[in-house]
């Protein structure tokens, strides 16, 4: 089998198996973060630079929406986006962020790995990181980390 196909194969079904869960609600593991992706993903409006560099949240303080910026949350801006030209829920938007961003990094990881090993191997890397327990809960998760994730592998 060529490797290319391979690699498609895990990335697939590692994006397939978590199809499921991207409608469930954002409660669970990282309930109140995956909560709070949410409401700044809510609050961006893509025809005011303010919202986009400042998000805030539905919380309220002094009588005005809460700052809650302790990094830019990637993941809430590409919600954002993807809802202006798409429309969708923020929760599936959430969830199915977090699973492409993964899927992106595995098919990054590849080109990494086999820079400093056999092919055979560097598609084990893959296959071991799509289908680690924190990679399959982080993929269907509304928080950063899978974008984090991406951005890392593409950085090399």
């Amino acid at each position: 089998m060529k490797t290319v196909f391979k690699l498609a194969l895990i990335l697939t079904v590692s994006f397939l198996i978590k199809i499921p869960v991207l409608t469930a609600p954002l409660t669970g593991h990282f309930g109140s973060y995956q909560a709070m992706n949410a409401m700044m993903s809510e609050m961006i409006r893509l025809d005011s630079i303010r919202t986009i560099l400042i998000p805030r949240v539905f919380l309220l303080m002094d009588g005005k929406p809460a700052l809650h910026l302790l990094y830019y949350p990637f993941a809430s801006f590409f919600v954002a986006v993807a809802k202006f030209f798409f429309g969708g829920g923020t929760d599936f938007l959430g969830r199915f962020q977090a699973a492409f961003f993964v899927a992106l990094a595995g098919a990054f990881l590849y080109p990494v790995a086999r820079s400093f090993l056999e092919r055979r191997a560097a598609l084990l890397a893959v296959l071991i990181f799509s289908f680690s327990p924190m990679t399959l809960v982080s993929g269907v998760s509304f928080q950063n980390e899978a974008i984090a994730i991406f951005f890392l592998m593409a950085s090399f």
